[in-house]
C-alpha cells in the first residue's frame, strides 16, 4: 500500500509489564520485495512516552542503506584555495546514535538535531528494527505509555513496508565496574 500520510500508535499497560525495568520500544519491519520508497530522504519522527505526559521524541530514518550511504558518501572535490579551506572545516560526520529516556531531565532528546538521527539495523531474524525509544517502569502505578511512527509534513508518497509491530522488550543496561 502507498500512502502519503504514515501514522502507526501504540500502548500498552505498565502494570503488563515487569517493575523496576528499563524498556526499550522498537519499530518491527521489512522492505517489500520491491523494496522500500519514500523514505530514503524523508525522516520520520517516532516517541515514547507516558499518557497525559512528556513523550521522548527522535528523528529517524526507516531507510538503512541511506544510513550506509551517509557512511561512504563521496565528497565532490572543489577546486580554489578559499573553497577548500571552507570545504575542509565544513565536511559533515555521520550523525551519531543517540538514545534518550523519557524519564531524563534534560530535554536534550527533543531537539531534532543531527545527533538524534538513528537508522534500522538488520535482525537474526531478517526483519529490521529501529528503536522509537525507552522508558522506566517503576511499577508503582499502573500508566499506559504510548509509542508513535509519524511522517505527515512531506506529503510525498511512500511504502514498501511490510509491518510486524511494535516490540517492547527490557533493555540490558551495562554494569558499571
Amino acid at each position: 500500500m502507498s500512502v502519503c500520510w504514515l501514522e502507526i500508535r501504540g500502548w500498552i499497560n505498565t502494570g503488563m509489564l515487569s517493575p523496576k525495568t528499563l524498556y526499550g520500544a522498537y519499530l518491527v519491519f521489512k522492505p517489500s520485495p520491491a523494496g522500500i520508497f519514500g523514505f530514503d530522504y524523508q525522516s520520520v519522527e517516532v516517541s515514547v512516552g507516558i499518557a497525559g505526559g512528556e513523550a521522548s521524541k527522535r528523528t529517524v530514518f526507516l531507510d538503512a542503506e541511506r544510513g550506509r550511504r551517509l557512511r561512504y558518501q563521496i565528497v565532490p572535490r572543489r577546486a580554489g584555495i578559499f573553497n577548500r579551506a571552507r570545504f575542509l572545516t565544513s565536511v559533515e560526520t555521520p550523525p551519531a546514535q543517540h538514545n534518550s529516556n523519557i524519564n531524563n531531565n534534560n530535554n536534550s532528546s527533543n531537539n531534532n538535531n543531527s545527533v538524534d538521527l538513528q537508522y534500522p539495523k538488520e535482525r537474526g531474524d531478517g526483519w529490521m528494527e529501529v528503536e522509537l525509544g525507552d522508558f522506566f517502569n517503576d511499577g508503582e502505578d499502573d500508566k499506559e505509555v504510548e509509542m508513535g511512527v509519524c511522517e505527515i509534513k512531506s506529503g510525498d508518497w511512500k511504502g514498501g513496508l511490510f509491518l510486524q509491530g511494535i516490540e517492547i522488550r527490557p533493555k540490558t543496561v551495562p554494569s558499571i565496574s
